[in-house]
Parts: C-alpha cells; structure tokens; sequence
C-alpha cells in the first residue's frame, strides 16, 4: 500500500476544531480504526505520545 493511499475523506482532516493534542490523538485513531487502517486505537495513541516525547512533529500554523 502507497502513502497516498492512506490519505481519504475519513482519514483526512481540514479545519478541525480539537482543543488539544490529545483531540488530535484521539480523532485520528477513531478515524483509522473505522477504516481498519488499525486494530486498537489505544495502542496507536500511545504510540503517538511516546513519539512526540522524542519531538513534536507539528510544522506551524495547525498543521501535524
């Protein structure tokens, strides 16, 4: 499977209003467990959290 691939509708998110990282965590997982991109949300969250302890990987201006 391509990156590209990855990126759909349910997947994709514009203009989302979340009021915090863990939002952000938290709406992406849902999305991609809907989709059955992943099995278990709670492990890709806290995958996520151990990885931004090792930097952020937000780029500015609400984009991550």
């Amino acid at each position: 499977m391509k990156i590209i691939d990855y990126f759909t509708k349910t997947t994709t998110f514009l203009k989302t209003a979340v009021k915090d990282q863990t939002a952000v965590f938290e709406t992406l997982a849902e999305a991609l467990e809907n989709s059955k991109i992943v099995t278990d949300k709670g492990q890709l969250i806290n995958a996520l959290e151990k990885r931004e302890t090792e930097g952020p990987t937000g780029v500015g201006d609400g984009l991550a």
